[in-house]
């Protein structure tokens, strides 16, 4: 959903919507645009930063591990 916004917002500033520009991958708001996996993440870092304050607060080690997995879907989808 948050990469659909980026790619709509962007066709919206640059004036691409119903244009034959929409289907070029590399247009302005083409697929290689690095502001879709950014947004992509945001809400694993809230998470993950939700799971150091747990760990700070509680000390279990199982929010540790959570936040292991969560790094890892970020690194994905920055890295894919």
């Amino acid at each position: 959903v948050f990469s659909d916004l980026e790619r709509s917002a962007c066709r919206m500033v640059h004036r691409q919507v119903a244009t034959i520009a929409w289907f070029e991958a590399d247009s302005v708001c083409g697929s290689h645009s690095i502001a879709i996996p950014l947004v992509l993440v945001l809400p694993y870092m809230c998470r993950f930063f939700q799971c150091l304050r747990h760990y700070k607060d509680t000390g279990e080690k199982t929010t540790l591990f959570n936040g292991l997995v969560i790094v890892t879907v970020e690194v994905s989808i920055l890295v894919l």
